[in-house]
């Protein structure tokens, strides 16, 4: 009985450290640039919030603003990560929850991101058979 009780108290110290919350979600990225507007995310956000904050930045012309590579390195670390928790059979919501809204689908799922600096992966295509995954496929730039 002893050993038991051992046990829990140091499997219950090993995860005291190790507290995971979920991503924060800003559905159309509003929230992400508000939080990066001092030059540093403070927060850590989806990969669906960062790839729709990436998107609301200016195109075109020069950019004296951090926040491009600020938020588009963090959406490749996020949408890494979380494209790695998505697999054969996951539902059409989990992907979405995970994602983010798609840049394209009917059957297949297409999804953008800025690679981040260590990693060459810069999206995903997502198949579906009926409303279960059926096949992922990693985008990778050259």
């Amino acid at each position: 009985m002893r050993l038991v009780a051992v046990l829990l108290v140091l499997a219950a110290a090993s995860c005291a450290g190790h507290h995971h919350e979920a991503p924060a979600v800003s559905r159309d990225g509003r929230a992400v640039l508000q939080d990066a507007y001092d030059g540093r995310l403070d927060r850590q956000w989806s990969c669906g919030s960062l790839r729709a904050a990436y998107a609301r930045l200016p195109v075109g012309g020069p950019t004296y603003s951090p926040l491009p590579g600020l938020i588009g390195n963090a959406a490749g670390a996020a949408c890494d990560e979380a494209l790695d928790a998505v697999g054969k059979g996951a539902g059409r919501a989990r992907v979405e929850a995970l994602l983010g809204q798609p840049d394209r689908r009917p059957r297949c799922w297409l999804y953008r991101w800025t690679p981040r600096s260590d990693s060459a992966q810069d999206g995903a295509r997502i198949c579906f058979a009926g409303n279960r995954v059926s096949f992922v496929q990693v985008a990778v730039h050259g």
